[in-house]
């Protein structure tokens, strides 16, 4: 009997939040959150990742069944990735080796990816005192791609070199440096908490999951991070859930 008043008083919560959000949501099944921006400051570059959120609630016999989607914009980053390496490149340089990137094409969405290619050049020199003599120049093509890496608490994104071509090389270990500069470089974006997206702490307390992360080209070739998530809520979280509505 108690288990039934239990489902009872979730079943009437569940409708009551259901007619409320279907007059918010002119008769839709999934109602707006308030959007959350996420800053993050990369070598003197701020990058704003936009996130866009939307939840529906829909009655299970074990509670109330919360589906939560979300979009990171990723535009923002895509246009300073070039800046970003570059700036990269200029502080690892050296006087006995400096880097630098003088081709980057633009970042771009291929196969649910975002890719980079471009060149990496490297100088070696003899530096004593004021004499510095050039010796060598290297130049190699490279593609990093970019790609979501889902936690159930949370979407980083990881990196590859997905193509090398350093050609007979007189440099030896030329690959292993530029993977530890691209690694560096994403360490500041995506190492953070705040560049990596999570659940907001409202949501968090009810221990969701993230079902899907995939990286799409949202139009115009904008990259967007699209992840699904779901947990099953008690009414007594229903509160805290509801603040969130963006109305």
């Amino acid at each position: 009997m108690r288990r039934a008043s239990q489902l009872m008083r979730s079943g009437v919560l569940s409708a009551m939040i259901a007619m409320a959000l279907l007059c918010h949501a002119n008769a839709q099944d999934w109602s707006k959150l308030r959007d959350r921006r996420q800053l993050v400051t990369i070598e003197g570059l701020q990058v704003t990742i936009l996130v866009r959120s939307e939840a529906r609630f829909s009655d299970r016999p074990a509670g109330i069944q919360l589906n939560l989607r979300a979009g990171a914009g990723l535009d923002d980053l895509q246009a300073k990735t070039s800046d970003i390496l570059r700036a990269l490149a200029a502080k690892k340089s050296i006087c006995e080796a400096r880097w630098s990137l003088p081709q980057l094409s633009p970042a771009t969405v291929q196969e649910g990816k975002l890719k980079v290619s471009g060149q990496v050049r490297v100088e070696t020199w003899l530096c004593a005192g004021p004499l510095k003599t050039f010796i060598a120049r290297e130049t190699a093509d490279f593609v990093i791609a970019l790609q979501p890496l889902r936690a159930d608490d949370e979407v980083a994104v990881t990196a590859e070199l997905e193509h090398f071509d350093l050609g007979k090389s007189l440099l030896g270990g030329i690959g292993n440096e530029l993977k530890k500069l691209l690694a560096s470089a994403l360490k500041q974006v995506f190492d953070s908490d705040a560049a990596k997206l999570k659940f907001p702490p409202e949501v968090a307390s009810i221990k969701p999951r993230f079902t899907r992360a995939d990286l799409v080209d949202a139009g115009d070739g904008k990259a967007e991070l699209q992840v699904e998530a779901e947990a099953v809520i008690r009414a007594a979280d229903m509160p805290k859930i509801m603040a969130l509505i963006d109305k």
